[in-house]
């Protein structure tokens, strides 16, 4: 009994030091996303409300979308909720989103309001996000943060795309000066065709060194979609996924593995609502 409740301290620690990295760049969130390693900085849709705000542009309905994280196998305090409304304007979209990860021990909250605009060729996004961490028995501490992006579809098949998340710097404690993480991040998405889509990102934050993620979805079917991905670093991981999509609703899985605390899981649904007149 001992044993369980050590192993469970010890796994809530790091993931709690590696969450507190990671929640600027992209929150771990979204299960489309994990499902090509979180490559997602060129990747245009409905992602680009976790990850390049730039990317909603290429919405055309409006969506709502929700989501589940389990990390490790553990149910207690080891996991997340997601949910967004997204919507789409002429050459413009908007989106509001929430995210919560732990329980009553420590917790994460971020509320964010992004928009995407395309102007030809060019797209560019902003987002604001205002955080909230609670840890028992100590203060609670907020953040706000702003976020821009921007994509350009260099050729038919392939698109660029780029990030750069915290620019105001801001600070979780004044006392301490912690500090969100700022970081770049550049990648690209190629199409060679209809079915196969390849992604890749170069994240570099400003305390670490940079990562590499690359990841791949291809669609053999209509309503199916397989991806698969992968990050570099000493926390390495691997991806794998699938998407099934119906006329008005999309639900994602991915499977996460990390080479030394085990597996996460991710499942999303979007829900396309029907425009007036349609």
């Amino acid at each position: 009994m001992i044993g369980n409740k050590m192993i469970f301290v010890t796994l809530l620690v790091v993931t709690i030091s590696q969450m507190q990295h990671v929640s600027a760049q992209h929150m771990s969130v979204g299960a489309e996303a994990a499902g090509t390693g979180f490559a997602n900085v060129a990747l245009k849709g409905r992602m680009g409300v976790w990850g390049n705000a730039a990317a909603l542009y290429g919405l055309s309905t409006p969506q709502i979308l929700v989501g589940y994280e389990n990390r490790y196998g553990i149910s207690e305090g080891l996991h997340s909720i997601s949910a967004a409304y997204l919507h789409p304007l002429k050459s413009s979209a908007l989106a509001v989103s929430f995210y919560r990860f732990g329980d009553e021990l420590y917790s994460q909250h971020k509320v964010s309001l992004a928009m995407g605009h395309q102007i030809s060729q060019f797209a560019a996004g902003l987002r604001l996000n205002q955080y909230q961490f609670h840890t028992e028995g100590t203060d609670t501490r907020y953040a706000t943060t702003v976020d821009f992006g921007g994509m350009a579809q260099l050729l038919p098949e392939l698109a660029f795309g780029m990030q750069l998340t915290n620019i105001n710097q801001a600070r979780v404690s004044r006392e301490t000066g912690e500090r969100i993480p700022t970081i770049l991040s550049l990648g690209f998405r190629y199409e060679p065709d209809k079915k196969l889509t390849i992604l890749s990102e170069l994240a570099y934050d400003l305390e670490k060194r940079p990562q590499l993620k690359a990841g791949m979805a291809y669609q053999p079917l209509k309503n199916i979609t397989f991806r698969s991905g992968f990050n570099t670093g000493t926390e390495g991981r691997l991806f794998l996924g699938m998407g099934l999509e119906h006329s008005v609703i999309i639900i994602d899985y991915a499977l996460e593995t990390h080479a030394v605390l085990g597996i996460s899981q991710h499942v999303g649904m979007a829900y396309k609502l029907r425009k007036h007149g349609s």
